[in-house]
């Protein structure tokens, strides 16, 4: 897994904002690899594994959530505090 750090340091200032983060690019681009590198680094930081929801929507387990009522309900259930 190539090591996304350019992207990483323009979007590390922001991971305790309220504000929504849209990762954008062509196919096989590396956005899901830029998302698991944030995911790690910010576990690294502290932050407990529990409190961090990831959905592939790629991944035939979650093709209910499109569904945004179904999506809703299944977060809603993930959060913690």
């Amino acid at each position: 897994m190539i090591k996304r750090g350019i992207y990483l340091k323009k979007l590390r200032d922001s991971y305790d904002s309220e504000l929504i983060k849209i990762i954008t690019g062509v196919r096989r681009s590396g956005k899901s690899v830029l998302m698991m590198q944030i995911i790690d680094e910010i576990k690294n930081n502290g932050i407990d594994e529990n409190h961090i929801i990831y959905i592939n929507f790629e991944d035939y387990d979650y093709s209910d959530y499109t569904d945004p009522k179904k999506f809703y309900t299944y977060v809603k259930s993930k959060i913690i505090d």
